[in-house]
């Protein structure tokens, strides 16, 4: 991977796609601190801060069908970028 692959922006969604996506089966994970999470979170989404995201990113399921709060619907593939 080169070096400018680090430097992208990752795709944004509107508030629109997101709740789409999750409909449709995406896993939101939240990367904010605790106490941003504790004091208000999308329902069904994994809590992960950012600063251990590197190391644990592997424990997030590989496909909605693994995730306990995940929809049984359909979904794309999980795009993991770690």
């Amino acid at each position: 991977m080169s070096l400018r692959h680090y430097f992208r922006r990752p795709p944004a969604v509107t508030a629109v796609e997101a709740v789409r996506l999750v409909a449709d089966g995406a896993l939101v994970v939240d990367v904010r601190r605790a106490f941003e999470w504790n004091r208000v979170h999308i329902p069904g989404a994994v809590h992960m801060p950012l600063e251990v995201l590197p190391e644990r990113c592997l424990e997030l399921p590989t496909s909605a069908s693994s995730s306990p709060s995940a929809p049984a619907v359909s979904a794309p593939p999980v795009r993991r970028t770690c």
